[in-house]
């Protein structure tokens, strides 16, 4: 009769056993951490193209419904760094109600910064660009690219048909395209019978 097989494991293996344990323990957790890692990434980078949905999405519906007028003050005015005009869908102010906004790209530290502002409210930061040149284009029916609107040969206050914001980055180039799906002429009104 054998004294080994009434005593159990040797230390040897037991120690075998939990080098094996420890080393299957420390590759699980390596990619645990690797895959916790890429869920964060990917979470980042979801919330990072939400938020750019949201502003850009924000830039067409106001854009969209735009106002054409024939009074010079209330005119729609375009530059490669500033649009103005009257929209019906405001951010802040109660949806359906006319009102003054203005989208300006301004320089910042890194590069450029979009804001937008509605009349007798502050200025609100909807996005940066670091390191990228953004710019405003503007396109009527039957014409290029402009670099602003109106041009010379139309009255004050005609819409253009199509807005572009371009993103000129160092390694990308983004076109957020916004269409005016309104009247693109003022409507005569009984002040141009007066005069």
């Amino acid at each position: 009769m054998s004294i080994r097989a009434d005593r159990g494991f040797t230390l040897v293996e037991v120690l075998v056993v939990l080098a094996f344990t420890s080393m299957i323990a420390v590759l699980l957790l390596q990619m645990m951490t690797i895959l916790l890692r890429g869920y964060d990434q990917a979470g980042r980078i979801q919330g990072q193209l939400a938020m750019d949905t949201m502003r850009f999405n924000w830039f067409r519906e106001t854009i969209g419904v735009m106002a054409a007028s024939l009074d010079e003050e209330f005119a729609f005015h375009g530059s490669r760094y500033e649009i103005t005009g009257f929209t019906m869908a405001p951010l802040l102010a109660e949806q359906g109600t006319l009102t003054r906004v203005s989208w300006t790209l301004r320089d910042n530290r890194d590069g450029k910064a979009l804001w937008y502002q509605e009349w007798q409210h502050e200025p609100l930061l909807i996005g940066q660009w670091p390191d990228s040149e953004v710019r405003f284009a503007y396109r009527g029916q039957r014409s290029d690219w402009l670099d602003s609107w109106p041009t010379g040969n139309l009255p004050a206050g005609v819409l253009p048909y199509r807005i572009k914001m371009s993103l000129q980055g160092a390694d990308s180039h983004k076109e957020i395209f916004a269409a005016v799906n309104v009247r693109r002429t003022g409507r005569y009104d009984f002040r141009d019978l007066v005069q």
